[in-house]
């Protein structure tokens, strides 16, 4: 009997149903007391990461390229617009003064990053954006040579061989075809062109 100094030790209520029927009234799950759901969810997410990870690393469009060049084995999308005559005329000196406007030309060399020469490989062409201007891309990426890129502005006459060469930076092998041809595209825009 129990005293009131010494109470009497508690002992463990039995359940009347029996230790079957308690081990029914348990949530399924799995040990710990996770629901089974729970893991159906992470392996779904985990699949879907997976998936996301091969459609960027094959996709064309797909996000590891964005930015980036393309694989050389990749066509990119045609030349076009109004700058594709200046671009291959032998006297370029007759378009001076008249708009110019290409989309997805190549861009050959970058001098800076208001100076670079566009166009086929051959017979490429000086773009050169006013100095507070730089070519940017959507991303604001600057452009780069082997890269595409879209240039709207005027076909300009060349200054004399020195001053070009002085004002852009240019080698002297740039700044004597430059001369040759006689004309440059003073751009008001141009942007890198993600492919």
């Amino acid at each position: 009997m129990a005293s009131p100094q010494r109470p009497e030790p508690l002992r463990p209520q039995r359940d009347p149903e029996g230790p079957a029927e308690a081990t029914k009234k348990r949530k399924p799950g799995a040990p710990g007391g996770v629901p089974r759901w729970w893991w159906g969810f992470w392996i779904v997410i985990f699949a879907l990461a997976i998936a996301w990870g091969i459609w960027g690393a094959v996709s064309n469009n797909g996000w590891w390229f964005v930015g980036h060049p393309r694989p050389s084995n990749v066509q990119g999308p045609p030349v076009s617009g109004t700058g594709m005559g200046v671009l291959q005329a032998a006297s370029k000196q007759s378009f001076i003064g008249e708009h110019f406007d290409i989309h997805n030309v190549p861009v050959r060399r970058v001098v800076s990053a208001q100076v670079f020469w566009i166009g086929p490989e051959n017979d490429s062409m000086l773009v050169v954006l006013p100095p507070p201007k730089s070519a940017k891309a959507f991303n604001g990426t600057t452009i780069v040579a082997g890269g595409l890129a879209d240039v709207t502005g005027t076909v300009a006459k060349t200054p004399p061989r020195d001053q070009a060469q002085r004002q852009w930076s240019l080698r002297a092998s740039d700044a004597a075809r430059l001369e040759k041809q006689g004309a440059y595209i003073q751009a008001t825009q141009a942007y890198w062109v993600p492919r």
